[in-house]
């Protein structure tokens, strides 16, 4: 075996090990953190939290711009030729459709909050705890959208180590000050509240960190061009989940 494919065998091994050691991080700290939230809140208050995540989740992966792909594959080649100038562009305008995309998911979710609280069948007493902390969670839903293309990234470059180190040391912390968060004042809007600071320190971190490799990052694509690619990918990914249900219907027809 020449040094060559030495190198790329030993660089897919390690990445290998980061990725799993992330997976498996995460997979114990939501587990132990979901575990913990039934026990302080209760099944009804804790209830709401997971459904309002599940119903987020979904909303994100029906009305997901799709970006993912292509971005690791334009920087990844962009970074290889040292063409940072031109993986800058593509990062901004993508974060710039991701907050778009962010903003729209999260004003629909705020507006679908009673409703959501109607079908949870949570007690009327906690209705005001969990209008405060949909806004919250709807912060850090818009965080979490800005930070996808920023996470990506890492993939493109192959810097999974800095995945692994944030994910598992963010991870940590959430569950950390989840935890006495939940001991100390036990309510849905302290753990929204811990979770949109949490997800802001680690945006504020993969900047850092996304800064060093790829020098900066900025936005260049105007306000109609980032409508109207949005509206584009959104029209896509739906007549894509419109295609499936009805494919999956005909199956079980």
């Amino acid at each position: 075996m020449d040094e060559k494919n030495s190198f790329i065998l030993k660089r897919s091994v390690r990445n290998s090990i980061f990725i799993g050691l992330s997976s498996l991080a995460s997979f114990v700290i939501i587990f132990l953190f979901s575990a913990l939230s039934v026990r302080f809140l209760g099944l009804e208050r804790a209830g709401y939290i997971f459904s309002l995540r599940a119903i987020t989740g979904s909303a994100v992966i029906m009305f997901g711009v799709g970006f993912d792909v292509i971005l690791t594959y334009k920087v990844s080649n962009l970074y290889k030729d040292k063409n940072l100038a031109a993986a800058r562009k593509i990062i901004g305008s993508v974060i710039a459709v991701e907050l778009v995309a962010g903003l729209l998911i999260s004003a629909l979710v705020v507006l679908c909050v009673p409703f959501i609280f109607e079908w949870t069948k949570a007690s009327a007493l906690y209705k005001k705890d969990a209008i405060l902390a949909t806004y919250f969670f709807a912060g850090a839903l818009i965080i979490e959208q800005i930070r996808r293309p920023l996470l990506v990234t890492y993939n493109a470059i192959e810097r999974f180590d800095i995945i692994f180190m944030l994910s598992s040391v963010f991870g940590i912390i959430l569950g950390v000050c989840g935890i006495v968060v939940l001991c100390l004042k036990p309510m849905m809007v302290s753990i929204a509240i811990v979770e949109f600071i949490i997800g802001l320190g680690n945006l504020i971190c993969d900047v850092y960190f996304i800064k060093k490799r790829i020098v900066h990052i900025f936005f260049v694509l105007k306000i109609r061009k980032v409508i109207i690619l949005l509206l584009k990918h959104i029209t896509l990914q739906i007549m894509k989940n419109i295609n499936f249900l009805m494919n999956f219907g005909v199956i079980w027809c």
